[in-house]
């Protein structure tokens, strides 16, 4: 049976912590404006290979698989003054970063119509590597964004029932 694809701008983001238990419904674990983000990229893997010559046959080569990257996470939304959980995480992390880095998990989900999931991804033991506020201009009228960028161990899919 074919189903239509998903549409991508319906989603929210979780940070949890690596104990405990993962809830996708629409519950969100931090307040209602650390779900919510006007863009998420970063859900990307790439299979790293290196080269390798056949030995007494140096017409051939080969592409042998060395390691796995993942790119950053970045979560993109509107500046707001609402106190943000998420906003206190960066802050900690760039302070005592050197000395103390809190891993955190990063819950994806793509919402229906309903709010509910309908695809899910968790880039495991992440933590902040920078954190940008958009340009102000006297000149343009435009709304002031905020950029957190992660880098995670690994992101896999989570299996929805």
């Amino acid at each position: 049976m074919w189903s239509d694809p998903n549409v991508g701008f319906h989603f929210i983001a979780k940070v949890i912590d690596p104990v405990g238990s993962i809830t996708l419904g629409p519950k969100i674990g931090l307040g209602e404006s650390d779900a919510k983000f006007s863009e998420i990229s970063g859900l990307e893997v790439d299979l790293q290979t290196e080269e390798i010559l056949e030995g007494g046959e140096n017409r051939f080569t080969y592409q042998a698989p060395s390691s796995i990257k993942y790119s950053p996470l970045v979560l993109k939304r509107g500046k707001t003054n609402q106190n943000s959980e998420l906003a206190s995480w960066c802050s900690r992390t760039f302070e005592n970063g050197l000395i103390r880095v809190e891993l955190k998990h990063i819950v994806i989900s793509l919402l229906n119509e309903h709010g509910l999931p309908v695809n899910a991804w968790i880039c495991e033991h992440a933590y902040p590597k920078s954190w940008k506020v958009s340009t102000f201009n006297s000149m343009e009228n435009n709304i002031v964004f905020e950029s957190m960028e992660f880098v995670y161990r690994k992101f896999q899919v989570i299996p929805l029932l």
